[in-house]
């Protein structure tokens, strides 16, 4: 690589050339580029943040600022919500929207985000994503890959805030709501809040098509 100097005087990277760095775990990779003249650091330069995905040796793209991807064998993208003053924590697990009916690739949509903007819990919204498609949280051909990077990702965020299980709610409807009951009383989480009122909200939208 070679560099050229800015209108500061500063060495900047000639953006003409490309710096190849193999990859061998998955990951999110950030590279930070120490510029030296005769030994002293003048410029330090930071490349923006990289996810990778070695199982696909792909790289793994997040769609706004604050949503992450969380690694356990699979990449899973989650939005994390933290608020310092509690210590309770909200799961809230998707629904299918139509355009994943459609087999339309990552149509996958968080739920429930400005709903739940008031309540001063921490709050993690997790999608339903699987390569591209929905798999109810659980995995495709009878794994349960996805369902083990999920409770990692659970797990690990309940460690980061010491948080036990009796003070999370899993909250869903919809696709979303079988994935809160199945995590809620499969793994022991007792406060399970889903849409339960299934024949009114069926009869509502039958009425009104």
């Amino acid at each position: 690589m070679t560099y050229k100097k800015d209108k500061y005087n500063l060495l900047i990277p000639n953006y003409c050339e490309c710096l190849e760095i193999p990859l061998i775990f998955s990951g999110a990779y950030r590279v930070l580029i120490f510029l030296k003249e005769d030994g002293k650091v003048i410029q330090k330069v930071s490349t923006t943040e990289r996810v990778y995905d070695a199982r696909k040796v792909t790289e793994v793209f997040t769609t706004f600022e604050n949503e992450k991807v969380f690694f356990h064998d699979i990449p899973i993208k989650y939005i994390f919500e933290k608020h310092n003053q509690s210590n309770k924590l909200a799961i809230i697990f998707s629904g299918i929207y139509k355009d994943e009916f459609r087999g339309i690739k990552d149509a996958a949509k968080y739920n429930y985000i400005r709903t739940l903007e008031p309540i001063k819990v921490n709050k993690l919204f997790i999608l339903d994503n699987y390569f591209g498609k929905f798999c109810y949280y659980l995995g495709e051909d009878g794994n349960s890959i996805y369902e083990s990077a999920t409770l990692a990702l659970i797990t690990n965020i309940m460690n980061q805030l010491n948080i036990s299980k009796e003070d999370v709610f899993t909250i869903g409807s919809s696709k979303g709501g079988t994935a809160a009951l199945y995590f809620g009383l499969k793994y022991s989480y007792p406060n399970i809040a889903t849409q339960i009122l299934l024949w009114a909200h069926h009869r509502f939208f039958q009425e009104n098509i």
